[in-house]
């Protein structure tokens, strides 16, 4: 006759939220009885356990609720606020720095809706982000605003990510709390700081551009009052003396407040380059080129020029800056190419990786190269000021608007030999 002997030992678990779930095994043993006197053929009987099984099995048993217990640990005391939310968007268990931030322990919060912590504004946000982890099953993140039992308003930063659990228990995920009140006052602060000096940049910029022409508008009726006296006086001489030429102090008087206007057209192109917002896009710098040509008729008037260009690139930069930097260095090479016979202006592109060098080359009275760094600086002028026209800011506007760009720009010449200036420009994609 043939009896089993049966044995079981069931080990209770539990999960990093404090759920226990129970595992049963089963050891059972086929004994044949004394008193089987008919020797009938035995079954193989089952593997009884051992001590050395009960052992293990103790072991595995202690080493699992220790690493529970280690986790339960980090949980609860972990410096973040976290929180586990059902898809329901129930809380199922707390830390203490969540109950901390919520306001109530986490034994208060286990149960509880989500949503009755969250402002009414921030509610459709909360449900959106609960979604989106639970369908998606992707870390998700959101900016909520809570609200305490007690009225306390507080702006978090929720990232949330998804846990599908073991088969057969119910999904959750970890929703942890970063709390970022502070941080958006100081955030909040500095946008009303920068709104309060825009608006203060935008009235110095209206009274500057108010006195500017003011000081325009004097200056030409000035101008305007002195030439008339001048064209008298002038007349009036012919008739009383031969050969009579204009009167040196009116003349001078004039240029002065030539000089001014200029001045003044200078400054305003320094300042502007100064405020520019570029645009950056796409640019053919062969359209940039006509269009700088078409506004310096006035300077290419009675002039001869020979010009000298290959096909320009298309680069990627601001065009109103673009513009500005050649005519700047146009008419750079026009006024100091005025003692040649002929003018020589040659545009050089040099192509390097990511970027062109553009360059304006001329045949005028250059300049000791030893000076090239000062030529960028604002009034920075190389030359005697009687000799040509210009406050030295030109090419200081050149500067300012290559560094708004984030390129350079940089010259060289030599005495009698002429000049080169350059500036870079990015490539397009």
């Amino acid at each position: 006759m043939v009896s089993t002997l049966k044995f079981s030992m069931t080990l209770v678990l539990k999960s990093p939220t404090g759920s226990p779930s129970a595992t049963t095994l089963h050891f059972g043993e086929a004994m044949n009885r004394p008193d089987d006197v008919s020797h009938t053929p035995v079954e193989a009987p089952d593997t009884q356990p051992t001590t050395q099984d009960l052992e293990v099995l103790q072991g595995q048993s202690e080493t699992a609720e220790a690493i529970s217990r280690q986790a339960r640990r980090l949980f609860t005391h972990a410096p973040t606020p976290m929180l586990l939310v059902t898809a329901a968007g129930r809380i199922a268990d707390a830390n203490l720095r969540a109950g901390q931030l919520l306001g109530l322990s986490p034994e208060r919060l286990t149960g509880r809706r989500l949503e009755k912590f969250v402002a009414t504004g921030s509610q459709s946000t909360l449900a959106a982000l609960l979604r989106g982890v639970f369908t998606q099953g992707e870390l998700q993140n959101a900016e909520l605003v809570m609200v305490t039992p007690d009225g306390a308003i507080r702006t978090v930063r929720g990232d949330a990510v998804h846990d599908p659990g073991d088969e057969g228990s119910p999904a959750w995920c970890h929703l942890s709390l970063t709390d970022i009140t502070d941080l958006r006052a100081i955030h909040t602060q500095l946008l009303d700081q920068t709104d309060m000096l825009q608006a203060q940049l935008q009235h110095l910029m209206a009274r500057q551009y108010r006195l500017e022409h003011e000081v325009q508008d004097v200056i030409r009726s000035t101008q305007a009052q002195l030439n008339l006296h001048l064209a008298r006086l002038q007349n009036l001489l012919k008739r009383h003396v031969r050969d009579a030429g204009p009167s040196s102090d009116l003349t001078l008087a004039q240029d002065a407040l030539n000089r001014t206007l200029g001045l003044l057209a200078s400054l305003d192109g320094y300042v502007q380059a100064r405020q520019l917002r570029l645009r950056p896009r796409h640019v053919d710098l062969n359209q940039v080129l006509q269009d700088v040509r078409s506004d310096l008729k006035d300077a290419l008037a009675g002039r001869t020029v020979e010009w000298s260009t290959g096909p320009l690139p298309t680069v990627y930069g601001d065009s109103r800056a673009l513009r500005m930097i050649l005519t700047a260095y146009l008419s750079n090479a026009l006024k100091f190419t005025r003692t040649r016979e002929a003018a020589r202006i040659r545009l050089l592109v040099e192509e390097h990786e990511g970027e062109y060098l553009i360059g304006v080359q001329d045949n005028g009275i250059g300049f000791n190269n030893r000076l090239k760094d000062k030529a960028f600086e604002l009034f920075g002028r190389l030359h005697p000021t009687g000799a040509y026209e210009g406050a030295g800011i030109d090419l200081a506007t050149v500067r300012q608007l290559c560094d708004l760009m984030g390129s350079r720009a940089w010259g060289d010449g030599k005495v009698d030999q002429g000049a080169t200036f350059w500036f870079a420009c990015p490539k397009t994609d």
